[in-house]
């Protein structure tokens, strides 16, 4: 994945596919951009290639909020991607590693595929990391030639956080639960295994949502408290839309 091949792509939703001025190879690439799509949610499927509800709204907040638009298709691939799933729950914040590592690892929870695939898979996970805004999150952090750190995320906007939290509870199939069990060593999912959010900031998102106008959600957050409790009427795209101003 490339950053700017989303550049074009959100700058001719209309007409990139039906005039293939995208640039792309028909074959070799574009298959695996549509996919990649598809896995950020921006797409529906291979076969009609075209925008959901969440695609329509980070193309249309793709210009102003472009760091935005990157943390939910992080949050968005992380979920629905293999390799990205596995690097989101396997790879520690401050692992020091090679791309041979990461390698060597997923081949331990892979046995049966082949080194080749491992290979290919691994090297389009670290192209996606340095070729796109994602690996600046700090996804993927050179220290010396070919060895890396995973560091967490200072800079995680408050709208992002927030969409974290629906899409953690729509996966659970739950409307409320505590900020801590986003912290709990056996939980897979949500903001700190995304990014490495500190439960001081993502406290201070929702204090702030508390004493909002919009009311997203509630958060008891005083006497020891961290009780988070969402609106049924509301999904992770709506909440999205609303604290954008699109809604």
């Amino acid at each position: 994945m490339n950053g700017e091949w989303l550049d074009v792509f959100f700058s001719s939703t209309d007409t990139y596919f039906s005039n293939n001025n995208h640039g792309l190879h028909p074959k070799e690439q574009l298959p695996n951009f549509v996919k990649w799509l598809i896995q950020a949610e921006i797409l529906d499927d291979t076969k009609h290639r075209q925008l959901t509800p969440l695609g329509k709204l980070l193309s249309n907040l793709y210009i102003d909020m472009p760091d935005l638009v990157w943390e939910i298709i992080w949050i968005n691939l992380s979920t629905n991607s293999p390799i990205a799933k596995w690097y989101k729950e396997k790879i520690d914040w401050g692992y020091r590693f090679s791309q041979q590592n990461i390698q060597e690892l997923v081949r331990n929870d892979y046995p049966i595929d082949s080194p080749t695939t491992i290979k290919n898979i691994v090297y389009a996970l670290f192209r996606t990391f340095r070729e796109s805004p994602i690996g600046k999150m700090g996804l993927l952090v050179e220290q010396e030639r070919l060895r890396y750190t995973k560091k967490t995320y200072l800079d995680l906007s408050k709208e992002a956080t927030v969409y974290s939290i629906y899409k953690y509870a729509e996966n659970k199939g739950i409307k409320a639960f505590r900020v801590s069990d986003l912290y709990n060593s056996e939980n897979k999912q949500g903001a700190y295994k995304e990014f490495g959010i500190t439960k001081i900031d993502i406290e201070k998102h929702l204090r702030s949502l508390n004493s909002g106008s919009n009311c997203i959600l509630t958060a008891e957050l005083n006497m020891g408290l961290d009780h988070i409790t969402l609106r049924d009427d509301l999904s992770a795209v709506e909440t999205l839309a609303i604290l954008t101003n699109m809604k």
